[in-house]
């Protein structure tokens, strides 16, 4: 039979875990986001086009998402429409 104090500390243990974990994502989706959202609001020059591929990239994340959500159970191959959809989006 385990102690009192031994079962305490195991759930201090993982309470710390989750906590830590928990931080440290937070962290990182706000950097993401932040590096989204200054790409996003960059301007586009004819040297500086960061905002640009930004925009492009997203755009063509989104549209291979959406093509393999329609794509899926279909008799059209998925890999197919997925890259033909993020192709479009770049295009776009």
């Amino acid at each position: 039979m385990t102690s009192l104090l031994a079962r305490v500390d195991r759930w201090w243990t993982r309470l710390e875990v989750a906590l830590a974990c928990s931080t440290a994502g937070a962290l990182v989706a706000s950097l993401g986001a932040w590096v989204v959202l200054k790409g996003l609001a960059a301007q586009t020059t004819s040297t500086f086009f960061a905002g640009a591929a930004l925009r492009s990239g997203a755009l063509a994340l989104l549209a291979g998402l959406v093509t393999f959500r329609l794509a899926k159970g279909r008799a059209l191959p998925t890999a197919v429409a997925c890259a033909a959809g993020a192709v479009g989006g770049v295009v776009l």
